[in-house]
């Protein structure tokens, strides 16, 4: 090499990410150690960098990218350059919706119930990418360099190839961690993700699976005004993660704005009530609305056990003659002692011989058997 000249030294080929938190679990930057990878958007050998602007309510606000370069003739010194990549807007909800890059074109972007973008627009309309995801979150196709963002408006790390949702890390079926919370969830695998539900619900940071049922609950209660807000599961627990995931829901969007008072409006009546009234005595008050229908009562009994012979079996919380009362009101009477609806369903209520307090509801929907216990 000739006198004065300078070799630049290039990484290794291991490869090795590393990831900076701040004090609330959120993701400030990654960086590359050592490999060959460097950054998506950059070419060459250098190492990548990839930093996030926070907001107060934690959600990324701009998104920078860069490179670290060394050279043997500075001994080593290292130098880092950042820039720019993605300024993120968000409107009403949860989710980003407008990117705005750099050069001051914006991205528009359309996004399911869950928050999963499956198409982005350019300014003029244009379609830019699209994209289907599988329930838990695979792409089954794509057109487009997709955004930062995808499935249920995560980011998908492609040094790892897996989702960073938070505490934990998702790999398109389950979590590589366990739940943080899992001995309060014993009927379920501590890696699952959303209660293997992934078309209703979504565990956006890794320790909520309802935090979509939760905020849906408290707008639902708001528009119909039953007499007591009540979280779906009949389970303390999970009703208490349930409610407290729903404020911190509520407050990211009063960060975000676009509601106003209909946010604080679902904050008082539903949150509030939910708390005070709700969880009351464990949670198992039952709104006049809940049990309106033998749909209902089956939805509301949870994950039903299969019984042998074929029967489906379950347990709701409540006043089991009151709910009869209800459900048959107007049905024909048969001289068995059920009851017959309008639309063929057969209905009867059988107290337990044993503690004279637990009582069973026989459903005949159609052919198919349900029995579920009220206590």
């Amino acid at each position: 090499m000739p006198a004065g000249a300078c070799e630049t030294i290039e990484p290794t080929i291991s490869e090795d990410w590393r990831y900076r938190y701040n004090a609330g679990g959120e993701r400030e930057q990654k960086r590359e150690y050592s490999g060959t990878q460097g950054n998506d958007n950059n070419a060459g050998g250098a190492l990548g960098w990839t930093y996030y602007s926070l907001g107060a309510d934690k959600r990324p606000l701009a998104i920078y990218h860069g490179i670290e370069t060394r050279n043997a003739c500075s001994n080593s010194d290292t130098m880092v350059y950042l820039y720019p990549s993605e300024y993120i807007s968000y409107g009403i909800g949860l989710t980003s919706n407008i990117i705005t890059k750099p050069d001051g074109s914006k991205e528009y972007k359309l996004q399911d119930h869950l928050g999963s973008t499956r198409a982005t627009l350019s300014g003029t309309g244009t379609i830019v990418s699209t994209a289907d995801y599988a329930p838990f979150g695979s792409i089954v196709s794509q057109t487009g360099t997709q955004p930062t963002k995808g499935f249920i408006d995560k980011e998908k790390d492609k040094e790892s190839n897996l989702h960073n949702l938070g505490v934990r890390q998702y790999d398109e079926e389950r979590f590589n961690s366990i739940d943080p919370m899992w001995e309060k969830f014993p009927d379920l695998t501590p890696y699952n993700y959303a209660e293997n539900n992934p078309v209703v619900l979504k565990d956006p940071n890794g320790d909520c699976p309802w935090c979509l049922a939760a905020l849906g609950a408290a707008v639902w209660y708001m528009f119909s005004t039953p007499q007591i807000a009540v979280a779906p599961t009949m389970d303390k627990e999970k009703d208490q993660r349930q409610i407290a995931n729903a404020k911190d829901d509520i407050d990211k969007i009063q960060m975000a704005g676009g509601l106003g008072g209909i946010v604080k409006g679902v904050e008082k009546q539903a949150v509030k009530t939910a708390v005070k009234e709700g969880l009351k005595e464990g949670g198992q008050q039952v709104t006049k609305k809940l049990f309106s229908s033998v749909d209902d009562v089956i939805k509301s009994a949870g994950k039903l056990e299969r019984l042998k012979g074929g029967a489906q079996q379950g347990f709701i919380k409540g006043d089991a003659e009151k709910i009869f009362a209800k459900l048959t009101k107007g049905a024909e009477k048969l001289e068995s002692g059920a009851s017959k609806l309008k639309d063929g369903t057969i209905l009867n209520l059988h107290k337990s011989t044993k503690d004279g307090v637990t009582s069973t509801l026989d459903i005949n929907k159609g052919g198919q058997i349900f029995k579920i216990r009220v206590e």
